[in-house]
This record gives C-alpha cells, sequence and structure tokens, in this order.
C-alpha cells in the first residue's frame, strides 16, 4: 500500500508488524474520536486539502479481523512451553 501511495522507498528501519497494526489502529482511532469532520472529508473526499483514503480501509480491517489476532496467536506458540495452541 504504500508504495502505490508514496511511490518506490528505501527501507532503513525495520518495524515489526505488531507496532505498525497499533500505530495505524491507534491513529485511525484518534481521527475518529476526536477530529470527525476531518475523518469525514477523507472518507467522502470531498476535499482538495484531504486525499479519498477510503481504498485503505477495507484491507486494513481485514489485517485487524484477522491478520493481526493470527500473529498474536504465533507469537504465543513461538514463546509457550505450558499451554498448546
Amino acid at each position: 500500500m504504500y508504495e502505490q501511495v508514496f511511490g518506490p522507498y528505501e527501507q532503513i528501519y525495520a518495524i515489526d508488524p505488531v507496532s505498525c497494526y497499533l500505530m495505524i489502529t491507534y491513529l485511525l482511532s484518534n481521527l475518529v474520536r476526536y477530529r470527525p469532520v476531518e475523518w469525514i472529508r477523507l472518507i467522502e473526499g470531498r476535499d482538495k486539502e484531504y486525499p479519498k483514503v477510503d481504498w485503505i480501509l477495507k484491507p486494513l480491517l481485514e489485517i485487524a479481523a484477522t491478520g493481526y489476532p493470527a500473529f498474536i496467536l504465533e507469537e504465543f506458540r513461538k514463546y509457550s512451553s505450558y499451554y498448546d495452541f
């Protein structure tokens, strides 16, 4: 998704997927809760200052609903010696 929006990039720092998921969901939840006008502008794409971002929501919600829990479960499996998930 990043390359579609910003173009090719050179990765200098690596951020683990858990941190990315938490950061994205935290930022979006703050935007929805504390800046509803800007959120509506982003969803509807009415304003030239705010690009339309509705295309990114479905993949993010799918990751939040399936990918993130699967990643956490895999982390538990890696480090768990007491439980057999």
